[in-house]
């Protein structure tokens, strides 16, 4: 966990520096969470704008999952849910790649706008 924090700063702090970036922070943060394989769920908010409509399920696409698969990752099972009151939904993707099981959730938060949700994804590796 230390050195998922350490990467974290220096990341962040040469990302505040005026020097170009070879790869974007999401694929940075990417090999860091696979790596470590620790079973510790990280959320990435700030992956889309606010959403305005929820695709339909078998055609949503999911960031990260395409992000892992792009490295070799099998998708092995898709999930959806919905949260009865609060209309939230979600759709959970399990990827598997030489032992590494990664699950990825992607969520619409409602916000106080009808039809307006808020968007993240969230990604464990064990």
């Amino acid at each position: 966990m230390k050195r998922l924090c350490l990467f974290l700063i220096a990341a962040l702090a040469f990302s505040c520096e005026q020097k170009p970036v070879q790869t974007d922070f999401t694929e940075q943060l990417l090999e860091v969470i696979i790596a470590a394989r620790n079973g510790k769920t990280v959320e990435l908010p700030d992956l889309y704008d606010k959403a305005f409509e929820i695709p339909d399920p078998k055609t949503d696409r999911l960031i990260l999952t395409e992000k892992l698969q792009a490295r070799g990752f099998k998708l092995i099972e898709t999930k959806n849910a919905v949260q009865g009151l609060t209309g939230t939904r979600s759709i959970s993707q399990t990827l598997s790649k030489e032992g590494c099981n990664c699950q990825i959730t992607k969520t619409y938060n409602r916000t106080e706008y009808v039809k307006e949700y808020n968007v993240s994804e969230k990604i464990k590796c064990e």
